[in-house]
Order: C-alpha cells, then structure tokens, then sequence
C-alpha cells in the first residue's frame, strides 16, 4: 500500500469505515473539482474510489487504513502531493 495512517479518534476498523463513510462523498470529493465515483464495501471495510485518470483504495484494518492509489502516466508527477493531501485530510478525521 502506498500509504499508513493510524487512527487516532476512531478505535477500530468499523468506527473508521463509517467516519470515512459519513466524511468524504461524492459531494466532498467534487468540493476539489474532482469527479469520482465511490463503492463502500462495508463487509470487506473498503471503500474504492475511481475518476478519470485515478483510483484510490482505502481498505480498512484493526489499528490503522492503507491507502493506495494508481495514478494515470500524466498525473505521476503529482502523485506525491496528492498523497499527502489525502493525509492530512484523513489524519484529521481518523
């Protein structure tokens, strides 16, 4: 996985999905003007999210989530940034 965050106010792994869950929709994710859409696979504690040119995988386990996100070949370059925007995003509702 490209990225660790352990929780910090959630205390498990189904707190966290449902935190996640409630947080970033849709609507959140268009706020960056950014179009994804968004499968929640509650039973797995996954939650995948696809757009043009990207898709992120937040999968959810006892004590932290993993991010992982691919990248089209034109946004390589930002993939670094976009990861720690994502970080600081989730840090702080995790």
């Amino acid at each position: 996985m490209s990225l660790k965050l352990a929780y910090q106010k959630a205390s498990n792994a189904h707190e966290a999905f449902k935190i996640i869950q409630t947080n970033i929709t849709a609507e959140t994710i268009a706020k960056y003007k950014v179009k994804a859409e968004l499968d929640y696979d509650e039973e797995a504690k996954k939650i995948v999210a696809t757009g043009k040119g990207f898709s992120l995988t937040m999968l959810f386990q006892d004590d932290h989530a993993s991010l992982d996100l691919d990248v089209s070949f034109l946004l390589k370059p930002l993939k670094g940034q976009i990861l720690g925007s994502l970080e600081k995003q989730m840090a702080r509702i995790l």
